[in-house]
């Protein structure tokens, strides 16, 4: 600025706030033009006074500006006061008239699906297949025979721009709102909300392990619908929930887990054997803690959660390849199976059972091998690969679940050692801290089960079959009143 105003200038600069620097610039008038085509690309933001005080001297123009500073709260409670007036006067009216003018907007869209002659018109159209019935029964009623619906044969072209409407039962309905974040499923492909509905309490509830945990989860979940009926997230969230709490419970009873080792520790003190009381042996944490070999019987169990999950991904992707005619990816889809399912399963039985079926299940492995070779080409081979992390990934559910239920255990090892200090203020205070410690890891574990029960559905399982739709059914109507 020196440079530019020859020495003619002063600058004084004071920090607003931690990005914002004030200035205040003054210099000789003669140097406006080249101050102004610096600091524009400078990108400084240059604040100009009001008209009324632009010619003032500074000095009364800042007397001014600071006594106007005194009224300007009265000034925007005064301007609230009177939006809020506008606000109730025109907002209703407002919006009605947005919604009858988006209605004609609609009518007007709709005009190209409308052919007309001198005697007849005809509409073209979607419609769901159980609408038809009723939809039919209504113009008839109304229009007294004069018109007729008919449903057209659909070719395979068209199939593929038809839009999809949803229709689930109300138990698996919620779980929609997870693989909508996909996109719904294309027309005619398995519509994956009942198996979300079967197998995210399943894999959600393997995670969590604890029966106490399972029952406030489900009183929350049945306290959300009762109290946000009209909130349909809420609702959707608590039918999820509700379904998934279920799965804690019953997974808590074959863990025998209950807040952690508190039913351990509750029939320790009272020297009642522990044995009598377990459906899953060796299964509850202080045992994993302290014998690491229980490590292993739980990652077996997470991982044939993970062979049957995406085995029946594939059945599904075989489904839609069958119902798509695709021979090839039907093929590909066999060999899969072939490889991860029937061949595994020949294999154990023939171990089992000591029947020579072992060397048929390698046999069934191989040829699965040469399917997706045939099916896939090299893309089909590699996903061999892909689908073997896919199963390996559902280690996390052994892993997860030993970290949340370990750290539930310690919050009852930490009570337990501050309560045996003796006198109720130290049992208080080792309640209240177990108390503390469980609701933590109440919330973060089941943030963590929520998003890797998610996870490996839309990844690891849903990757095997689901298409999504190019478009979603959204059905003619009127909003306006």
């Amino acid at each position: 600025m020196e440079k530019i105003c020859k020495k003619q200038c002063h600058l004084i600069t004071a920090d607003l706030d931690e990005t914002t620097t004030g200035a205040i610039l003054v210099f000789n008038k003669i140097y406006t033009r080249p101050v102004h085509d610096f600091l524009s690309l400078e990108n400084v933001s240059l604040i100009r006074l009001p008209s009324d005080l632009a010619s003032v001297p500074f000095e009364e123009a800042l007397t001014t500006i600071r006594e106007r500073r005194r009224f300007i709260p009265a000034e925007l409670e005064r301007i609230k006061t009177q939006l809020k007036e506008i606000s109730e006067t025109w907002y209703l009216r407002l919006t009605t008239i947005a919604d009858v003018i988006q209605d004609k907007i609609e009518t007007i869209k709709a005009i190209p699906k409308f052919g007309e002659t001198a005697y007849a018109f005809v509409i073209t159209g979607w419609m769901p297949k159980e609408e038809i019935e009723r939809t039919t029964k209504t113009v008839n009623e109304v229009f007294a025979g004069k018109i007729i619906l008919h449903e057209t044969k659909v070719t395979p072209h068209e199939l593929e721009e038809a839009p999809v409407a949803l229709s689930n039962p109300s138990w698996s309905k919620p779980f929609e709102f997870f693989y909508r974040l996909c996109g719904v499923p294309k027309y005619g492909t398995v519509d994956p909300a009942f198996f979300m509905a079967i197998f995210f309490p399943i894999i959600f509830g393997a995670i969590i392990g604890d029966a106490g945990y399972g029952i406030i989860m489900l009183l929350v979940a049945l306290w959300l619908r009762k109290k946000f009926v009209g909130r349909p997230f809420i609702q959707t969230l608590g039918g999820v929930f509700r379904l998934a709490s279920i799965g804690c419970i019953i997974w808590g009873i074959l863990f025998f887990e209950f807040f952690g080792n508190l039913p351990e520790k509750i029939l320790h003190h009272y020297r009642i054997p522990l044995a009598h009381f377990k459906l899953f042996p060796g299964f509850s944490v202080p045992i994993i803690r302290e014998k690491g070999e229980y490590v292993l019987p739980l990652l077996m169990v997470a991982i044939v959660i993970g062979v049957v999950h995406v085995s029946l991904g594939l059945v599904f992707g075989l489904i839609n390849a069958i119902r798509e005619h695709k021979s090839k990816h039907v093929v590909e889809k066999i060999g899969h199976l072939s490889i991860f399912l029937i061949g595994p399963l020949l294999v154990i039985l023939g171990i089992a059972i000591k029947f020579p079926l072992t060397g048929i299940g390698i046999l069934v492995i191989f040829l699965g091998v040469l399917m997706s070779a045939y099916g896939g080409s090299v893309k089909g081979v590699l996903e061999i690969m892909g689908t073997m992390g896919n199963i390996i990934s559902y280690a996390r559910i052994m892993a997860l679940g030993i970290a949340g239920a370990i750290l539930a255990s310690v919050s009852n090892e930490i009570a337990g050692e501050i309560g045996g200090l003796g006198g109720m203020v130290a049992q208080s205070l080792g309640i209240a801290l177990a108390a503390f410690i469980h609701t933590i890891n109440f919330v973060l574990h089941g943030l963590s089960a929520s998003i890797h029960s998610m996870r490996l559905h839309l990844l690891e399982s849903f990757g095997k079959f689901f298409e999504p739709a190019k478009r979603k059914y959204q059905p003619f109507r009127k909003i306006g009143s």
